[in-house]
């Protein structure tokens, strides 16, 4: 889908954009959870991360349906990370899990 951007350098502008990107995210289903385009435009790092995790949820880890979602992102980050040293990723399973969010 091509969506036609706003040319210029104002903040108006750079809202308007922000605002179109949410609205397709919004359609596509993606849970956009107390984000708003003032929370981006203005560098708001903690809910522009929290934004880009829920794109990886929903794209990447939402087909790994068997587990729940904090499980399948850190699945993904370890299996994503193929040069981690010290991981063993061979025997990762629930329990290491409940060790990073016990």
């Amino acid at each position: 889908q091509h969506l036609e951007t706003e040319r210029g350098r104002l903040r108006v502008h750079h809202l308007n954009n922000v605002a179109r990107a949410l609205q397709v995210l919004g359609d596509r289903q993606v849970k956009l959870v107390n984000i708003s385009t003032n929370d981006i435009v203005d560098g708001n790092v903690k809910l522009t991360l929290g934004l880009l995790w829920c794109i990886i949820l929903h794209w990447q880890v939402s087909s790994n349906t068997e587990c729940d979602k904090p499980f399948a992102i850190l699945r993904y980050v370890f299996e994503s990370q193929s040069n981690l040293s010290g991981v063993d990723k061979t025997s990762f399973d629930q329990a290491q899990f409940n060790v990073f969010f016990a």
